[in-house]
Order: C-alpha cells, then sequence, then structure tokens
C-alpha cells in the first residue's frame, strides 16, 4: 500500500484542461476507480496524474509534491498508465516483459517471474513468440503483465478490460488488483463495468466535467 507517512496519492487542487475537465479533489491510497460517461475526462484525470498532460491552471501534486517540478521519467517510474491501446516494442513477448524493469533501472526479471505474471494476466503464450503477432486483447495482457513487472508506487489502468472479451475480463482485473495490492502498490483505474466498481476502496465520479469522491 501507499506510503504510511502519506495520506494521499493525488491532490487535484482546482485543476482545469481547457473546457473539457473541472476536479478539486484528493484521490487516496489503495484502490480508487472512476468512473462516468464517455467524454467526461477520466482518461484526462488519469494522463493528468503522471503527466502525460499538463492542466491549463490549477495544481497536481503526489505524495505532497507539484508534479509539474519532478522530472516527468523519474515520475513515470514511481506513476504508470496501461492505456487502453499499449504501445509494443518489437521483439518478442519476453523482450516486452524485460524493457519494463530495464526502464525502471532493473536488470532483466527471470523467466520464473515472467511466467508468474502472465498467468495473472492469464496469457498462455510461449515467452519467444514475436508479440507482434498477438491479438489486441493479448497486447493488453502483455502491457499488463509488463506493468507488473515493473512494480511502479501506482498503477493507472485505463479501462483494461476494453480490448478483452467479457468472459472473464472482470476476474482478469481483480487478479491483477489483487497482486499490486500484495506488492505495495496502489492503483486509480477508469472503467465503465458497472461490476468492477466493488473492487474499489474510493469512487471517483465525473459528471458534467467535474469530479467528486464519492461514497
Amino acid at each position: 500500500m501507499s506510503q504510511p507517512s502519506r495520506d494521499v496519492l493525488f491532490d487535484f487542487d482546482d485543476v482545469r484542461v481547457g473546457a473539457i475537465l473541472h476536479a478539486d479533489l484528493a484521490i487516496p491510497p489503495g484502490v480508487t476507480v472512476i468512473f462516468g460517461p464517455s467524454g467526461a475526462g477520466k482518461t484526462t484525470l488519469l494522463r493528468l496524474a503522471c503527466a502525460m498532460q499538463a492542466p491549463s491552471s490549477g495544481t497536481v501534486s503526489f505524495r505532497g509534491e507539484d508534479i509539474a517540478r519532478v522530472d516527468p521519467v523519474l515520475l513515470r517510474r514511481r506513476v504508470t498508465m496501461v492505456t487502453q491501446q499499449p504501445f509494443l516494442w518489437p521483439g518478442t513477448i519476453a523482450d516486452e516483459l524485460s524493457i519494463a524493469c530495464v526502464l525502471q533501472g532493473r536488470g532483466a526479471p527471470d523467466r520464473e517471474r515472467m511466467g508468474e505474471v502472465l498467468a495473472v494476466v492469464g496469457l498462455d503464450k510461449d515467452l519467444a513468440e514475436d508479440a507482434s503477432t498477438l491479438s489486441g486483447g493479448e497486447r493488453q495482457r502483455v502491457a499488463l503483465a509488463r506493468v507488473l513487472l515493473a512494480g511502479p508506487e501506482v498503477y493507472l489502468l485505463d479501462e483494461p478490460t476494453a480490448a478483452l472479451d467479457a468472459r472473464g475480463a472482470r476476474d482478469l482485473v481483480r487478479r491483477v488488483v489483487d497482486w499490486i495490492r500484495a506488492t505495495g502498490g496502489d492503483v486509480v483505474m477508469v472503467t465503465h463495468d458497472e461490476g468492477l466498481m466493488e473492487i474499489g476502496d474510493a469512487r471517483v465520479a465525473i459528471r458534467d466535467h467535474e469530479a467528486e469522491v464519492v461514497a
């Protein structure tokens, strides 16, 4: 879980991004689920949290520090986002899983560890298989496995079941979240799936371009 000396993951201080989103809220430790209609600004909130997008006004802070003052490379090692259409590097599945750890400043994981995360995401593939041959759903699973190996402090998951078949998708997300909890991470997840609301310790609703923490 988050560091015991902190009580807030992100503190959005009257942030505005053009007319897309207005947020004045704190996102707590644990697992936070963000929901709302399409186009409300859910993905924008995640992009703000990892400095992929800058606010037009206001401040975004992480563990009490304005992220505009943090080296973006170092920030994204601590706060990592998995998008709906993840980018995969050329190479094998093993290459994909290794590069995340290398970018985090660590050595490549062993094959046993790779196998563990592939089991978590439900991908039964040979590590030597060319990642470019994977389907959209399989690419999403590799992206999830890759970020689990990277082990950031905060995982930003943007519609993690979007490219997956409905059958088993919820169980997959629960397994991923359980892994993150067990390894000491926090999750901020965007979803349209009402069946995943229950896994959140907190929920953020975005309505009419306004974001607020709800029970």
